[in-house]
């Protein structure tokens, strides 16, 4: 199963999320120690303050300690598992938080793809001081303390851009999938996506209007993109979850299992099962 964040925290009224103002939330203290299949539907930064998080995107897998900064942007797939001892403080915000923020300060954005970035922070006093404000602070339910902690979030974000250039390239990401329809589409339909028709359907464009402009945004057919994003979900299942192949070929939107499995031996050149035994390990 994949659980959409924050989606389900608000579903649930979870206690550790805090809504500081529409479409920015602050989350804090969440682990588990089992791996969990994972898609987040708004921006975010985790900063973690101890422990350990591995967070794995198909064959890649990194483990990020204590002290360091995961900036994601939204749409994401991955699958991640936590040290016993993980603490961390989440920070959450839509395409309006970002374009407010851009539209307020005047950085430099530079032309780079920057769908994540891992940054370590210990050696910066004021980045650490800050976060632990907000630490502090976040539960507060007065509407001046939200402000002021609004503030200081606005402040956290630009040192971590005077301090690390490429974040620039990271909001310019976000910017150009903010004001892009297409994209805009796919981040929020992306799990309920289950053909090419359905996709085009969604844009409201005709077949044509939709293929050329899907090139021109992404550089290949909807067809092949959608299937990346399934092998890319499907290899994530098969080496971090407990599901059987057909639970994951139903998870990844193939209507039989017979066509995962040889849409998977055309991608990777063996079954599904049989990398799954040569990869596994989480």
């Amino acid at each position: 199963m994949t659980y959409t964040i924050p989606d389900i925290f608000i579903e649930q009224k979870d206690p550790g999320l805090v809504e500081i103002e529409a479409g920015l939330y602050l989350e804090r203290l969440r682990s588990t120690t089992r791996p969990l299949t994972l898609r987040n539907t708004l921006h975010g930064v985790l900063f973690i303050e101890s422990g350990t998080k591995t967070v794995a995107v198909g064959h890649r897998k990194q483990i990020v300690g204590k002290d360091h900064a995961i900036f994601f942007a939204k749409g994401r797939i991955f699958t991640n598992r936590n040290s016993d001892n993980f603490r961390a403080t989440t920070l959450f915000f839509d395409d309006c938080f970002v374009m407010d923020f851009l539209g307020r300060h005047n950085l430099d954005l530079p032309k780079r793809n920057r769908k994540s970035l891992i940054l370590a922070y210990s050696s910066y006093g004021a980045i650490a001081s800050l976060l632990d404000s907000i630490r502090y602070n976040y539960s507060e339910k007065r509407e001046e303390s939200r402000k002021i902690l609004r503030k200081k979030i606005d402040l956290l974000l630009l040192e971590f851009y005077y301090n690390y250039p490429a974040l620039g390239a990271w909001f310019r990401q976000l910017r150009s999938d903010a004001e892009d329809p297409l994209s805009q589409i796919i981040q929020t339909h992306l799990d309920s996506i289950q053909s090419i028709s359905h996709f085009r359907r969604l844009t409201g464009m005709s077949p044509t209007t939709f293929h050329r402009t899907f090139r021109q945004r992404y550089g290949s057919t909807p067809k092949q993109w959608l299937e990346a994003r399934r092998m890319e979900r499907a290899e994530s299942l098969l080496l971090y979850s407990d599901l059987s192949i057909s639970q994951v070929a139903a998870e990844c939107g193939y209507a039989t299992v017979s066509w995962f499995i040889e849409r998977f031996k055309k991608h990777h050149r063996c079954t599904p099962g049989s990398f799954r035994r040569k990869n596994r390990g989480f």
